[in-house]
C-alpha cells in the first residue's frame, strides 16, 4: 500500500510541474523515508 502511495504522489506531481506549477508541499506525516522516496522517483523522472 506504501508503495501504491508513493507512485500515485509522484505521478500527481509530475503532472503538477508539466502544468507549471513551481510549488508542491508534500506532508508524509512524521515518515521522512517516504518524502525521501518520493524524491528519488521525481529525480529519475525530471533529471535533477
Amino acid at each position: 500500500m506504501e508503495q501504491a502511495g508513493i507512485a500515485y504522489a509522484t505521478e500527481q506531481i509530475v503532472d503538477l510541474i508539466a502544468n507549471d506549477f513551481t510549488h508542491i508541499h508534500i506532508y508524509t506525516m512524521n515518515r521522512p523515508h517516504i518524502a525521501a522516496k518520493i524524491m528519488a522517483n521525481l529525480s529519475e523522472v525530471i533529471g535533477t
